[in-house]
């Protein structure tokens, strides 16, 4: 890694950690050097410094600010270049006094950018700090592709007709990747019908430049206000704003998500855990999931086989999007009918359809849209717009549906929020808002997938909800919601329910929440008071514990869980136990991840005590994940992949070394390899810049491995080919004197390949005793033409034995 690097540059040079309280520069000169630029821990470019005899720094201005760019407001760097000296330099206090400071570390020869949100370009500033980007990305492979395997046994026992050992379901999920065109598809070995089973199919590609994706095969649709998601066999065309589709967990529609893999899912509201348990593949509504009405705030936590978590959030009030003006967001799909059958789609193909989204920015304080889902028997259409105004931001959303079994039907809703903070600032309103949503439903508006024949209606004619949530001092939070719901004829009672929560953390160690609510609703024998209690306390640095108690249903559970270390080697051990009053029920839970180097293996065990049948139900299970990936021709066994993924595998003049993928120079790495191959690792974002570093076992003294670092933008389900390691990679240190036999200090100098005039042209640094070090050299002969004059050539021998640090002794510059 560069930071390596440049520790090993300084002990090879004798540079001293205490510089910048000493004479930076003894020389009585000027000296000039070529220094690295850091942000935020990345490697961002090279610009030209000078070290004056008094030891002040100046910058080549317009190099530095070219090579910001975008880091820098434009004003801002124009700025700059106007006040340079008649050579192009700035102090670099300039960049300091602007918002901009880079800040000079002598001891390691480099700059750290670190500006302030005023000295960045507007483009630059992102949550996800995006804009920090290296000049040039390493290239994805042309032909790239991976299958993953899910697998393993489970043993039932107790009172069950099917018990003792039996093979698991088996999942393969794979992608194929040549140039720009993606094919992935998925297929399950259902144990209980011995067959192989297609769960799906489709082609993708991608236009990078302007965002857009066609996709053909089986196809999910987006939604859009009160218009949820449907699955179509089809030909499609999108530009939804991002080209990172979820791998698992699909948020659908208001209240729906998808998961593509058996996974353990949590269930939050305001914070609070509301339900957890364990699915299969499908699609799932927050409705079927018993949660209280009106809540404002609804995270779906999914961890899949893998040990793969992914974070979905709903928001009941709203969940609109400003756009832009200008721009347009939108989808359209032709196809027909799918309907997910127990193992594979079961296509209708007497059924043709249609799906199309828009969402188009108005100005930059309106964005209105439209959506449709239809077939000749049924569909949805609806419309929105969101605005923002002094008084708040608003949502509305309006549908209409027909159906050949349902009357012609209408929606609308009505979304609110406010920030107080607005209305001054002061300790009552800082930190604090409120929602609101107004919704009506006839009794023949279809909700939920707009293509079932046999659609969902709403319980409810009318709907009100209100929340109000405050951060208080001493890390506390608290929520307020109140609902109230007519119902439909023919459906239960009229419902209301007001409800709060308050909670927050002590210490780093404890957490605690209280929520309370009381419903009246006659057709539900739980309504009345409740209260609910959590409770969780941190053991140590890798273990928590907590406990939960619901008086609604005299539920309530403690667990525990302790995780270990990450990358290779990592694991994670659970053990939790509930009770439902309702159901009469004690469930215990037990399990335990592993993550290895070629697979990822978890074990589960789950108890279930039925007092009033009396019986006892046990579940064991072990599954083990495993990938093959290839990428131009490097195979790689490794676990398995999500996202886009490298293949790291050593330079033959590492001889057979193993390389570290994903290592923090701590130990800590993501994969290796060894014996059986290459190193794979996974997990990159599509469309979304990383850095992979990697180290080396062993690495011999001198070796020089470069930056350390990876720089990638992955397309979507990209493989990478990275040889570690290279034939330059030579330390090169010895002692620079004039003709006089005088050191040469604080001196630099370019080298250049004599017997290779392509070859890149490499730096010479030297110290106070004008010892030097030439970094990433091959064997040969070099020519160095020193700054202020001088040359002398050299020849670099072949490194001798289990070293690559060769020692020249004394040159002379002449």
């Amino acid at each position: 890694m560069w930071r390596t690097r440049l520790l090993c540059f300084s002990v090879v040079l004798g540079l001293n950690s205490h510089a910048s309280a000493q004479s930076i520069n003894p020389t009585g000169r000027d000296i000039d050097l070529i220094t690295p630029v850091f942000q935020d821990g990345r490697l961002i470019g090279d610009v030209a410094l000078t070290i004056g005899a008094d030891d002040a720094l100046a910058l080549d201005a317009a190099g530095t600010v070219a090579m910001l760019g975008e880091r820098m407001n434009v004003a801002l760097g124009e700025q700059i270049v106007a006040n340079a000296d008649a050579n192009g330099r700035v102090p670099i206090n300039v960049f300091t006094e602007a918002g901009a400071p880079l800040s000079y570390d002598p001891a390691s020869l480099t700059l750290v950018y670190a500006p302030t949100a005023a000295a960045l370009s507007d483009s630059s500033i992102s949550l996800n700090d995006s804009a920090i980007r290296p000049e040039s990305f390493t290239e994805p492979a042309n032909y790239a592709g991976y299958v993953n395997f899910f697998g393993g046994v489970q043993f039932n026992s107790g009172d069950i007709a099917d018990d003792g050992l039996q093979i698991d379901d088996i999942d393969i999920i794979g992608a194929v990747r040549a140039f720009d065109v993606v094919v992935e598809a998925g297929a399950r070995y259902d144990e209980d019908e011995a067959r192989f089973s297609r769960r799906f199919t489709r082609g993708v590609y991608d236009f990078t430049g302007s965002g857009d994706r066609i996709i053909a095969g089986d196809y999910v649709t987006p939604f859009t206000g009160l218009v949820e998601s449907t699955e179509l066999l089809a030909i499609a065309v999108e530009n939804t704003g991002t080209l990172r589709p979820f791998d698992n967990l699909r948020p659908l529609g208001r209240t729906e998500f998808q998961i593509e893999r058996t996974s353990d899912v949590e269930i939050y509201s305001n914070g609070a855990l509301q339900e957890r348990r364990r699915l299969e593949p499908g699609i799932f509504d927050l409705n079927d999931i018993p949660l209280t009405p009106g809540a404002n705030d609804i995270s779906v936590v999914v961890v899949d086989d893998e040990g793969r978590r992914e974070i979905a959030r709903f928001n009941q009030f709203f969940d609109g999007a400003l756009l832009a003006q200008g721009k347009i967001l939108y989808s359209a799909a032709l196809g027909v009918v799918s309907e997910s059958g127990a193992n594979e789609p079961d296509y209708e193909f007497d059924r043709p359809a249609v799906s199309g989204n828009v969402l188009y920015g108005l100005t930059d304080q309106i964005t209105v849209g439209a959506a449709t889902r239809a077939s000749a028997e049924q569909g949805v259409i609806g419309t929105s717009a969101i605005s923002a105004t002094p008084f708040g931001t608003f949502a509305l959303d309006l549908g209409a549906s027909y159906s050949d079994t349902l009357d012609f039907g209408v929606g609308a809703e009505l979304n609110w929020f406010y920030d107080l903070s607005r209305m001054g600032d002061s300790a009552f309103l800082n930190d604090s808002a409120i929602t609101a949503s107004l919704g009506y439903s006839s009794d023949t508006f279809i909700i939920g997938d707009p293509l079932d024949l046999n659609p969902g209606v709403d319980q409810n004619v009318f709907d009100l909800s209100i929340g109000y949530s405050k951060v208080l001092p001493n890390d506390m939070f608290l929520n307020l919601n109140a609902f109230h719901g007519i119902a439909a004829d023919g459906a239960n009672d009229d419902r209301t329910l007001l409800g709060a929560s308050l909670g927050g953390v002590y210490g780093d160690r404890y957490s605690w929440g209280i929520r309370t609510s009381y419903l009246i609703d006659d057709s539900d024998e739980d309504d009345g008071f409740s209260v609910g209690l959590t409770l969780g306390v941190r053991l140590g640095e890798n273990t928590t514990a907590g406990a939960f108690y619901e008086s609604r249903d005299n539920s309530g559970g403690v667990n525990l869980r302790h995780s270990k270390g990450r990358g290779v080697g990592s694991y994670t051990a659970s053990l939790s136990t509930d009770y439902n009053d309702e159901d009469e029920e004690v469930d215990v839970d037990a399990s335990a991840t592993y993550t290895a180097n070629r697979f990822f293996a978890s074990f589960s065990h789950r108890e279930t005590y039925d007092q009033q049948a009396g019986d006892r139900l046990g579940n064991t299970a072990l599954r083990v994940g495993t990938a093959i990936a290839f990428a131009d021709g490097k195979v790689a066994v490794g676990r398995p992949v999500t996202g886009s993924y490298v293949i790291g595998y050593p330079h033959d003049s590492l001889d057979g070394r193993r390389v570290l993928l994903g290592s923090d120079g701590k130990g800590s790495y993501d994969a290796r390899s060894d014996g059986f191959g290459p190193a794979l690792s996974s997990g990159f974002g599509a469309f979304r810049s990383a850095t992979v570093g990697f180290d080396v076992e062993d690495l011999p003294l001198g070796y020089d491995l470069g930056t350390g670092l990876i720089e990638i933008e992955p397309t979507y389900r990209a493989g990478y080919r990275v040889e570690v390691g290279s034939a330059a990679s030579l330390s090169v240190i010895g002692l620079m004197v004039d003709a006089d036999g005088e050191p040469l200090q604080l001196t630099t100098g370019i080298a250049r390949r004599i017997d290779d005039p392509e070859a890149t042209p490499l730096q010479v640094f030297t110290n106070r005793s004008g010892r030097f070090a030439l970094l990433g050299a091959t064997p040969g002969r070099y020519t160095i033409a020193m700054t202020g004059g001088g040359t002398v050539e050299l020849t670099v021998p072949a490194p001798d034995g289990q070293t690559s640090l060769v020692q020249l002794g004394e040159v002379v510059v002449e």
